[in-house]
């Protein structure tokens, strides 16, 4: 920025145009706390996926939580990112899986609050 090389090449400086006032800001609306997410729940029907995607089951639960965590700690391993956060990113893709599945016949509503 301060090159002798930029300075030979100012032939001079243009005359400077008039700002108009800055407006007055009107109040500022106070920001409300964010709250923690409550937990997902299961929905009573889930259409069926033409295709060849396999439906997510229950019975695959743990085995699914258990790759969300090996796949966090390569994903994070030189992240920079707290903690918290981390444990806030695994947390939300374990909601997202359990609100995506389904309950194979026989199945009751107790695993639900499972973890």
């Amino acid at each position: 920025m301060g090159d002798k090389k930029d300075k030979d090449n100012i032939k001079g400086i243009g005359k400077t145009q008039k700002t108009s006032s800055v407006s007055k800001v009107d109040g500022v609306e106070e920001v409300q706390k964010v709250e923690k997410a409550g937990a997902v729940t299961r929905s009573a029907g889930v259409a069926k996926t033409s295709g060849g995607s396999q439906a997510l089951r229950y019975q695959d639960r743990e085995k699914l939580f258990g790759m969300v965590e090996e796949e966090a700690l390569n994903l994070f391993r030189n992240s920079k990112l707290p903690e918290e956060q981390k444990r806030l990113i695994r947390e939300a893709v374990k909601m997202a899986i359990d609100s995506a599945l389904i309950e194979e016949d026989g199945e009751t509503e107790e695993h639900s609050d499972k973890d």
